[in-house]
Parts: C-alpha cells; sequence; structure tokens
C-alpha cells in the first residue's frame, strides 16, 4: 500500500516506538512491545486475534486464515476504507515459537492463488514475491519485534510498505494495551482481571462448554481436551497439551454455579508431569509438609456495555505456594488463556 510516511524515524529507546529503516533490500521496521516474547507471537499466529490488527490505519482485516507449520498457507483480507479488498498469501518458512517466524508474501485472489501485483496497481517491477522475517527478543517482560521485508531498493512502494507496517505495529501494541489482564496479589490469593470484548452470557458459556473451554484453555500454542460436568458438585478434567505432547492434566470440582454471573470451582494440579513437580518443589523449600495440590478458583462475569468485566480470584494453600506458581509463570498462562478466549468469542 503506497502511503506517505507521516511519523518519519522514532527513537527505539522509547519503550513503545517504530523504527523504521532501509537497507538496500530490506525494509526494516523495529518495535518493542510492554508484553512477552510468547504474547507477542500470540497475536501474530491466531487468526481472530490478527484479523484485530492486521492492517493499516483506518483498514480493516475482513478474512484471515493461518496454517501454522513449515509449508503451511496464511492467507488474508485487508479492506482500504473505500472498501477495496487486497487480498494476500503467504507460505510458511520456519516457525520457531516464540522467537522468530519466516514466511513469504504476495498477491493472492480470493480463493488464494498467487496473482500479478499490477492487479492491484503495483508498479512495473513489483516482485511477485517477496520475503519476510519477524524476530521476536524478550527484553524484561517486553517483547522487540524486528520485522526485515525483503523488496528491492528501486521499487517506489518502499516508503508505503514502511508506514504501512509501522501503523500496524503500533495497531498491535494498542490492542496488547486494551487486553492487559491485570494481576493483584493478596493474602493467599492472585486476583486476576481483564475486560473481554463479549457479553458475560458468551463469555460464561465459553467457560461452562466443553467444547468451547478446550478450544482456548492453555497458552498459545498448546492443544487441550475437557470433560465436565458443570453442574454444582459435579466435575471437569482438563488435559493440556504443549506443541512437544507434554500433557498437563488438571481436575476440579463445581463448588457453585451462577448464570451467568458467578462459578467456584476446585483446580488439582496433582497429575502434572514429573518435571513439572519438581520445579514446583525446588520453590517450596519453605513449606513445612506436603502442601495441598490444589486452588480454589472463583471466576464472577461483570456485565460492562456489552463487553465483560472478568475477575479470576484464585485462593492457594499458602503465600508461599502463592508465590511458587506466580514464578512458575502462572499470570503468563492466565493472560494467554484469555488471549485465547478473546479470539474465540471473535
Amino acid at each position: 500500500m503506497d502511503m506517505q510516511n507521516r511519523n518519519g524515524a522514532i527513537d527505539t529507546a522509547q519503550p513503545s516506538a517504530s523504527m523504521p529503516s532501509q537497507s538496500r533490500r530490506e525494509v526494516i521496521i523495529i518495535h518493542t512491545f510492554d508484553a512477552p516474547p510468547e504474547r507477542v507471537f500470540g497475536w501474530w499466529t491466531e487468526p481472530a486475534l490478527l484479523m484485530r490488527w492486521w492492517a493499516p490505519k483506518g483498514w480493516s482485516t475482513p478474512s484471515c486464515k493461518v496454517d501454522l507449520h513449515p509449508g503451511g498457507i496464511f492467507h488474508y483480507c485487508m479492506r482500504s476504507p473505500e472498501g477495496n479488498d487486497f487480498w494476500g498469501r503467504g507460505v510458511y518458512r520456519e516457525i520457531a515459537a516464540p522467537q522468530r517466524l519466516v514466511y513469504t508474501d504476495s498477491f493472492s485472489n480470493e480463493e488464494g492463488n498467487m496473482v500479478d501485483p499490477a492487479r492491484y496497481g503495483m508498479s512495473y517491477g513489483y516482485p511477485s514475491e517477496t520475503q519476510v522475517t519477524v524476530v521476536f527478543s524478550g527484553q524484561e517482560g517486553k517483547t522487540r519485534v524486528a520485522v526485515l521485508h525483503d523488496v528491492p531498493e528501486e521499487i517506489p512502494e518502499r516508503t508505503g510498505m514502511q508506514q504501512g507496517w509501522a501503523e500496524m505495529l503500533e495497531r498491535l501494541d494498542n490492542e496488547l494495551a486494551a487486553t492487559a489482564t491485570h494481576t493483584e496479589v493478596a493474602e493467599k490469593e492472585v486476583i486476576f482481571s481483564r475486560l473481554i470484548a463479549a457479553p458475560r452470557a458468551r463469555v460464561f458459556k465459553a467457560w461452562t462448554d466443553a467444547a468451547q473451554l478446550a478450544q482456548w484453555w492453555g497458552p498459545h500454542g498448546f492443544s487441550c481436551i475437557c470433560e465436565m460436568d458443570a453442574r454444582p458438585g459435579g466435575s471437569y478434567r482438563v488435559v493440556m497439551r504443549s506443541k512437544d505432547g507434554v500433557e498437563y492434566p488438571l481436575n476440579g470440582i463445581y463448588r457453585e454455579i451462577v448464570e451467568p454471573e458467578r462459578l467456584v470451582m476446585t483446580d488439582n494440579w496433582a497429575e502434572h508431569p514429573a518435571e513439572w513437580q519438581e520445579l514446583l518443589k525446588k520453590n517450596l523449600r519453605q513449606v513445612d509438609g506436603e502442601p495441598a495440590q490444589e486452588s480454589l478458583n472463583t471466576v464472577t462475569f461483570e456485565e460492562q456495555g456489552g463487553k465483560t468485566a472478568l475477575t479470576i480470584r484464585t485462593r492457594f494453600d499458602s503465600n508461599v505456594v502463592r508465590d511458587a506458581m506466580l514464578k512458575m509463570g502462572m499470570a503468563e498462562g492466565w493472560t494467554q488463556s484469555l488471549d485465547r478466549l478473546e479470539a474465540l468469542l471473535g
């Protein structure tokens, strides 16, 4: 998209700045996000999340499909403010979550077949296929993203491409901030709160329907199977599976269900794998005896203008267990799960 560069270069010392620059073959954009690499990578690879930012300012993304494996297709549509559709597609060449993505980029039709760039008004000599490399670097809870788009130096669209990338990354930054999960530590408790862009009846259903819960429970890149008997006294069982096949089972009992306002349920992690259990023990050396491997989750759903203020209050056996679970990534795990919940609810 040939857009005039309005912002120019920005000092990358600022934590949420984009820095456009040019080398002979590459348009390079650098942006630092106030989120860890796992979360930023997830927003780069979940189709429903990509649709919230994958277009320049004023544009929209009405369609996006991702087949995330080497050789898989990335197919999307960007719609201009005037209502014109620009279809594109890529082929993933390298996926190293959450550090690196490499994929081709080309114009396509609605069916996903490559088309001549001239069909969308590109200049003579615009390449039919380019390559994009995205590098995600963690920096104390933040992520420095470097986008390297390999395009010929002589094509006139480079300036507009540079500006388009900068605006897209600004939109991603805004989305990450707007969907942040806030964490509060209290006596024997951790409280997570987040505003979900969906009515509470839909959000509540996604917690109490096994098929829906299986689609979002767990960090980015995990799969999940779920069985539940969603009634007071009923039980549930969830098995999260990482990309390398490690399973993390959870089970619990529903103590209270008030649709669509409140859920109270236990959460037992005693079946987690041995490596995880050993890490937990290392973080629990201050505890006398064997601590309970169970917490109590109280989840509330509050309607706020068509959105849902979601609060998850998790109570542990002791402050030491609470601190150990936080150290092992509990907060980031919930943040990524709720990202996936946002994606499911659209």
